[in-house]
């Protein structure tokens, strides 16, 4: 850990902790997101190419933002490709993917995150509301986008 953080100490690592595993995982979403985005058909090909490429979009500003507070705490961001690779989350479909797979996969994906992020809440709020509060304005977008694809199941 940096000496030139704004934490030290435990808030320091758990604040760095928390943001690290949200960092990989939106990653991993913006990831998925242009696989499908690349891949996706179906009659509703058009409106649903676009809106995951809005969700890439966001995801990227989301471990951007994510990225930059764990250097501020005092770490080091780990975006990298062994990093991602090492997240539990379920496997986009290889190949063209139908609309409505493609859907389910990213509504199964914001789900899990989303549930993971808010899991990160409360424990870092007790080390770092500045962090918790990122956190939170992510997770109110992640649960929109997650709307936005559940509606369409």
């Amino acid at each position: 850990m940096s000496n030139y953080g704004v934490l030290e100490g435990k808030a320091q690592a758990a604040a760095v902790a928390a943001l690290q595993e949200s960092l990989v995982e939106f990653v991993r979403i913006s990831l998925d997101a242009k696989q499908l985005h690349w891949n996706v058909g179906g009659r509703e090909f058009k409106p649903l190419h676009e809106q995951l490429d809005s969700l890439a979009d966001s995801s990227r500003s989301w471990y951007d933002d994510v990225a930059e507070r764990i250097v501020a705490v005092g770490g080091a961001a780990d975006g990298s490709a062994p990093a991602v690779a090492g997240v539990d989350l379920p496997a986009v479909p290889a190949g063209p993917v139908p609309a409505t797979e493609a859907i389910a996969h990213v509504v199964r994906v914001l789900a899990q995150v989303g549930a993971l992020v808010r899991s990160r809440l409360e424990p870092l709020g007790e080390s770092d509301l500045v962090s918790q509060d990122l956190l939170i304005g992510i997770l109110a977008e992640v649960e929109k986008h997650l709307w936005m694809f559940r509606v369409q199941l």
